[in-house]
């Protein structure tokens, strides 16, 4: 019971409102990792299949063959490829202001997540972990 109730403490579960803040964030998080898979599916890569970006497909016969394992000049032209859709994905105005959006929430939630620990919180462990999270002062 004692190490469950310091597990408790130490991770923040005992307090409702910086339980809130903190999922908060975390679905802040969730939200835009969901917004990055959901663009990066148009690139997908499968093991024993083709690879296709936007459309344009390798098959299995272009593949150099190395034992089961993909050969050195694929892995660049794939790395090539990635490269290239995250150079095109990155160019979009769309693109930049959602992640833009989506870094003002975290900022925002981690900023007030920070200051509830910081004025709500005697605890040293608390303060410890707020000097970790915001080292060079930026929230």
């Amino acid at each position: 019971d004692k190490l469950l109730d310091s597990c408790i403490k130490l991770f923040l579960l005992n307090d409702p409102h910086l339980l809130k803040m903190l999922t908060r964030t975390i679905a802040t998080c969730l939200k835009f990792a969901r917004y990055i898979k959901s663009k990066t599916t148009t690139f997908t890569a499968r093991e024993g299949g083709t690879v296709s970006v936007a459309g344009e497909a390798v098959s299995d016969g272009d593949r150099e063959e190395t034992g089961g394992v993909r050969g050195l000049s694929e892995q660049r032209d794939l790395r090539r490829k990635f490269g290239e859709y995250a150079e095109m994905l990155a160019r979009e105005p769309q693109h930049r202001e959602t992640v833009e959006k989506y870094e003002t929430e975290f900022d925002d939630k981690v900023a007030m997540l920070l200051e509830s620990l910081r004025f709500s919180c005697p605890d040293p462990h608390l303060l410890n972990l707020c000097a970790q999270l915001d080292y060079n002062a930026f929230y």
